[in-house]
């Protein structure tokens, strides 16, 4: 193990994923390493925290209700906020309430689609009393949560790294990481919303720029044009224009991009 610690096993031990000799390996470790049993301590906290939680799945009649409903929002929303006149966009942009709108339906998403209302434990204030303050997991734990199997675990590791307030670059690669390359809508979003402090940076404004690209969810979509938008990334400009012809993209992602396009070129 790196560092001769065996923080990227501790989950999988807990879940009991471990052969029987990693996990002879793993419990020899912890007789000796003080360190890796309080981050095991930190983890069983979590994993009580997550279990207790009772999730709800609906089923796929609900699913296309559901996405026809919200459809239909976004239309009704995008042409209300868009169609007001004597307006031009590069001046109604700084109060742009459509942005709000779109953040909205995106965590609704979101939700939906991991199964019921925030399965996972809501990220801190911004308000930390001492006892808050002294809970943040040592970064091996961050880390080895980041890369676990369980998608509420992920969400919960950006939380973490969310809450840094200046963060190494191995923390930027991690979340840049998470809105890439996971499996998990919702982990990518969580992602987005996280490095959105850090949209000026432009290892993080090319990663939005590759997101845009690569990304096929829309609220996904919705989230990076907003913030590519934000920033004035007329990089973004060429992308978006594809997506807008894309088949397969949503119309009101492409309604959006119409009404957006015309900031940044």
């Amino acid at each position: 193990m790196k560092n001769d610690h065996y923080s990227g096993w501790l989950p999988d031990y807990l879940d009991g994923h471990l052969t029987k000799v990693q996990k002879g390996e793993v419990e020899a470790h912890l007789k000796t390493c003080g360190s890796c049993r309080d981050e095991l301590r930190e983890f069983k906290v979590l994993l009580m925290a997550f279990k207790d939680e009772k999730i709800t799945r609906p089923g796929p009649e609900l699913k296309m209700r559901f996405d026809e409903q919200l459809e239909q929002l976004a239309l009704t929303e995008l042409k209300t906020q868009f169609g007001k006149t004597g307006t031009s966009p590069g001046n109604r942009f700084p109060f742009f309430p459509v942005i709000r709108a779109a953040a909205g339906i995106a965590l609704l998403i979101g939700a939906f689609m991991l199964g019921r209302w925030s399965p996972f434990p809501s990220p801190p204030t911004q308000t930390v009393n001492a006892q808050e303050a002294t809970s943040m997991p040592e970064p091996g734990v961050m880390f080895a949560l980041a890369e676990n199997r369980s998608a509420s675990k992920r969400i919960q590791a950006v939380h973490y790294m969310d809450e840094i307030s200046a963060p190494d670059e191995m923390v930027l690669d991690a979340l840049i990481r998470r809105m890439l390359l996971d499996e998990n809508m919702n982990v990518r979003l969580t992602a987005v919303d996280a490095l959105e402090k850090f949209k000026s940076d432009k290892k993080v404004a090319d990663a939005y720029l590759h997101s845009l690209e690569t990304d096929r969810d829309p609220a996904i979509q919705i989230a990076v044009i907003q913030i590519l938008v934000g920033i004035r990334e007329k990089k973004a400009a060429p992308l978006m224009r594809k997506l807008m012809e894309h088949e397969d993209t949503k119309p009101f992602v492409k309604e959006q991009i119409k009404s957006l396009l015309p900031i940044i070129v």
